[in-house]
This record gives C-alpha cells, sequence and structure tokens, in this order.
C-alpha cells in the first residue's frame, strides 16, 4: 500500500481541473503532508515541511522582488508546492518566478476557476484522513496476520513472504550468524548483501532494520526499494522485525526445552561417571565438529534463594547462552542443589587465560542488563581442567569461590585462580583450624581489655599493608610517628614480640585475612 500523497494525485481532484501546472515530472512526485493558507511576506518558521500552500498574492502583488522572496522562502521550508488564486488579486505572475520554481523541480499551479480555500483545505485534509484510516486498517490486519503465522509456527520465511505479499517490495532476513532469507529471490539483494555485515548504512532504493532479540543484535532485516516516507513501509517493516525477533525467541525457547530434557548426561559428567571420548562425543552431537581448547565451569547462586519455575530456567538460560555466545564461549547449563552451574567451552583457541577472564566479565556485564533486584545473584568461576572427565573439581572450585564471597563481599574478579590467600583461609574454615589458629598468632591483640583492641588491630593491618612503611602508615592512620612507635611496641608486647620476623609476620598476616575473614569484612580491595 503507497501511503504517499503525491502532487500528482491532488490534481486529479476536482478544483484544479481547470489550473495550469509548471511542473516537471520530478515536481510531480512531491509528497504532500497537509495544506495551508500563507498571506504574508515572511514565511519565517510557520512551515513544518510537505505543504501545500495556497496563496492569493496578496502580500507580494506588484512586486517582483517580493514574489520571488516569497517563493525562494516556501522552497527553503521544504513546503510540496504552491497554488495560487489567479483573479482575486493576481492577474499573472512574472516570467522569473515560474524559472524560478521549475529550477528547482518546485511544482508552481495557476487556479482560474472560482473557487473557496475552505473547501480546497477540507477535500484534501480528509483525504490525507482517509488514506491515513485506511492505512492503519491495512497495518492491523497486516498485524493479525503476522501473529497467526507466529501462533502456527510457520517461521521467519513465511513472515517474510506474507510481507512481500502485502507489499510488494522484496525483503530479506541477513542473520549476524548463518545464511541471508531473500523473498523472493536474492537477485534484489546481490549488490547489497556482502557489505551488510560491515555496516548498516542505507541507499536510496535500500534499507535495513535491526532485529533485536533481549537487546542482542540477532540480524537485519533488508528492503528492497524502500522509500523512508512511505510510512506504511516503515510500519509494516517494524511489526515484521518484530514479529521476526518473537520466532527467534520461539525457536530459542524450543531448543532449550529440548536440551534441558537431555541434560541428564551433563550430571553424569559432572559426576566422573563419563569418559572424555564420550564426553567428546555428546558435545559434537550438539555442536559438530566444535573445537576448544579451554572448559572450566561458571557457577551463579541467587542471593534470594527463591526456586525458579521452568520458565524462568530456561529463560535465564537462553539469555546466558546469548551473552556468552557473544564472547564466543558454549554454554551449558544444568541446576543443581539451589545453583546454576554453567559448563563454558571457549571456542577461540588463541586466547590466554586472562583473555579468557576478560572476555566472562563481559559476558557478566552484559548479563547485568537482564536482571531484575530480584535476581540478584553471586558468581564465581574456576580454573580450567584437562582432562575432560574430571570436570567435577571445577564445579568445587566455582563453588568455593561464592562461599568465600559470602564471606568477604562480592569480588570484582571472582576467579577460582585469583583468591590467593582466601583458599587457605576458606580450607582451614572448613577444617575448623581458623579460629584456633587466629587466637594463637593475634589473640594478644583480640583479648585486650583495656580498650584499645580495635585501634591496634587496625594499626597492624595498615601497618602490614605498608609493608613496614612507617611514614607511609602514619599518614594512612592520620598520626604522629611518635604515636605509631607507641602503638608498635604495644602491639609487638602483646604478641609476643619480633612480629616482623619471617615466617612469623606471614602467619600474623594470614591470621588478619582469616579473622576479616570471619567478621564478613574484606581485608583489601580488589
Amino acid at each position: 500500500m503507497n501511503t504517499k500523497l503525491t502532487v500528482r494525485e491532488i490534481l486529479e481532484r476536482p478544483y484544479f481541473h481547470n489550473s495550469k501546472v509548471y511542473a516537471s515530472e520530478r515536481a510531480l512526485e512531491r509528497t504532500i503532508k497537509w495544506t495551508h493558507v500563507l498571506e504574508v511576506d515572511d514565511v519565517g518558521d510557520l512551515l513544518n515541511g510537505n505543504e501545500l500552500i495556497l496563496t492569493t498574492g496578496l502580500t507580494w502583488n506588484g512586486s517582483e522582488q517580493k514574489c520571488l522572496k516569497f517563493l525562494q522562502q516556501i522552497m527553503d521550508s521544504n513546503a510540496a508546492g504552491l497554488v495560487i488564486d489567479m483573479g482575486r488579486v493576481v492577474d499573472e505572475i512574472p516570467e522569473r518566478m515560474i524559472r524560478l520554481a521549475q529550477s528547482e523541480d518546485f511544482p508552481l499551479i495557476l487556479i482560474y476557476s472560482d473557487i473557496r480555500y475552505i473547501d480546497v483545505t477540507h477535500d484534501i485534509h480528509a483525504f490525507v484522513i482517509n488514506r491515513q484510516k485506511k492505512m492503519m486498517e491495512d497495518l492491523e490486519h497486516f498485524s493479525v496476520q503476522l501473529n497467526e503465522l507466529l501462533l502456527m509456527g510457520e517461521g521467519i520465511k513465511a513472515l517474510l513472504t506474507l510481507f512481500f505479499t502485502f507489499t510488494g517490495h522484496a525483503i530479506a532476513y541477513v542473520p549476524v550468524k548463518g545464511r541471508t532469507l531473500c523473498i523472493p529471490h536474492s537477485g534484489y539483494f546481490q549488490k547489497w548483501s556482502e557489505s551488510l555485515h560491515v555496516t548498516n548504512s542505507s541507499s536510496n532504493r535500500s534499507s535495513v532494520f535491526p532485529v533485536m532479540v533481549m537487546n542482542q543484535l540477532f540480524g537485519y532485516l533488508m528492503v528492497h526499494a524502500y522509500d523512508d516516507e512511505d510510512h506504511f513501509i516503515v510500519l509494516a517493516l517494524d511489526r515484521c522485525a518484530t514479529a521476526v525477533a518473537q520466532e527467534i525467541m520461539r525457536s530459542m525457547y524450543w531448543e532449550e526445552r529440548q536440551l534441558n530434557r537431555e541434560n541428564q548426561w551433563i550430571s553424569r559428567w559432572l559426576d566422573g561417571q563419563l569418559d572424555e571420548n564420550t564426553i567428546k562425543e555428546k558435545l559434537w552431537r550438539i555442536k559438530p565438529n566444535m573445537t576448544f581448547t579451554w572448559c572450566g565451569v561458571a557457577a551463579f547462586e541467587q542471593v534470594n534463594n527463591k526456586a525458579d519455575a521452568g520458565t524462568v530456567q530456561i529463560h535465564k538460560n537462553i539469555v546466558l547462552r546469548t551473552v556468552f555466545g557473544n564472547e564466543s564461549f558454549f554454554v551449558l547449563p544444568i541446576y543443581r542443589d539451589h545453583q546454576l552451574i554453567c559448563i563454558l567451552l571457549d571456542l577461540i583457541g588463541s586466547r590466554d587465560e586472562k583473555e579468557i577472564e576478560k572476555a566472562v566479565i563481559r559476558a557478566m556485564e552484559q548479563l547485568a542488563h537482564y536482571i531484575s533486584n530480584e535476581m540478584f545473584f553471586i558468581w564465581g568461576v574456576s580454573g580450567s581442567v584437562q582432562p575432560l572427565d574430571e570436570l567435577g573439581s571445577c564445579v568445587s572450585e566455582a563453588v568455593e569461590v561464592i562461599d568465600i564471597q559470602r564471606h568477604i563481599g562480592r569480588m570484582a574478579t571472582p576467579f577460582f585462580r585469583l583468591l590467593h590467600i582466601y583458599h587457605i583461609i576458606h580450607e582451614m574454615d572448613k577444617n575448623g583450624s581458623l579460629e584456633p589458629f587466629i587466637r594463637q598468632q593475634i589473640g594478644g591483640l583480640l583479648d585486650s581489655g583495656d580498650g584499645k583492641r580495635s585501634e591496634l588491630l587496625f594499626t597492624l593491618k595498615i601497618y602490614l599493608e605498608c609493608a613496614g612503611s612507617k611514614k607511609e602508615a602514619a599518614q594512612k592512620l592520620y598520626i604522629s610517628r611518635q604515636s605509631l612507635y607507641k602503638r608498635l611496641e604495644k602491639i609487638n608486647e602483646r604478641l609476643g614480640g619480633h612480629f616482623e620476623d619471617s615466617p612469623k609476620r606471614l602467619a600474623i598476616e594470614l591470621a588478619l585475612a582469616g579473622h576479616a575473614y570471619l567478621l564478613n569484612d574484606r581485608v583489601t580491595e580488589d
């Protein structure tokens, strides 16, 4: 459906049958959005563009200079054309006015019959409004048919075919990954499809429309012979893109359900019941010819610890596959013991461990856009596993990172490789040796009865963080060096002397970190 109202169509209305028209073919194709009566010297900002101007020439009659100025102003305002009621005020127009209009492909229409402007504007406005109404009715009918196809699960090809049938414009879906689908055939798009993955700029005869699913770009709809002033095509293309996105989402949900039904083997893998050859065979069935050099586990635990419904779990899985897929990871999610365990396979063989960790962080930043406060979670990532049948150790590592964050708060980089001293502290806490060790090393400061416990403990912490620099420690504590010396003497006395000697100093630092761990307070910032 062509929703553009052009000068050519307006000239077919009864009021213009006896008019004289100065207009080229290009001028006749100008778009009219409204009509406006204008009897002023200075047009200024009175026009929005694409108006058909009606005038008697009252303000510029008898002055060629004013006449040309008026014409130039309405052309500069992107008016659609100029209609002059001849005989009422103006008997003839200057030849220069005609030449100026023709040089700019601007339609000039002279009416010699007796007409009323109110009748002309009413007729044209009714014509415009009725066409807009018809466009919305057709658009609603188009939307209903799109929804019917979606409910029947006919696929993207059926949606594109409907668009082509309804509009007469060739259309193609170009996914970010995968083969291009063209309706009716690819001949319309051969020159353009190669550059589409590089840029989404448009020419004057073609344009692209992004297909977004969960804020991620999945591809483009490309329309041949597209005119951005044809509002029906613009709106139909928007609805078609939404329908394609819904079809992609439906397909993703169906595929995720299928994978969920078949994920029992993943549990057996995590439990160490499958050998490496069987694991690779299972992976290749899901993604043929898949190659990877890094395999690890990311564990997620929701803070409110509420169990998710099946549809919510599927949605989470889809989001995870999307955001990690953007960073070239293949994801296998499974729910175990109120935790979401994701097996991550790096599909780019050239990345080292630090690059992989950066890619995981980027994926998690994308994931943050999809979660609400109710879905707030903590997460942790294991190291790499080799061979594959020992993946269960990676699950333990990822879960350990989560356990540690319950004590020390959320880590900026929650990777098992970066736990450092907290891995030792966590193991000591598990076997019950942490508290006795802390009391053995720094108990003299913890049991202080003179109100100085917190002050001396904090002083010791800052002093050791400054690597024994008294000047730097005094500055951080906002005290004089003499005051620091006195505190250090008391600390040394209560710790049994020689607290700066290695390995006693290392044991004290470990005890301080363990004490902060038990108090849910981080010793150092990431």
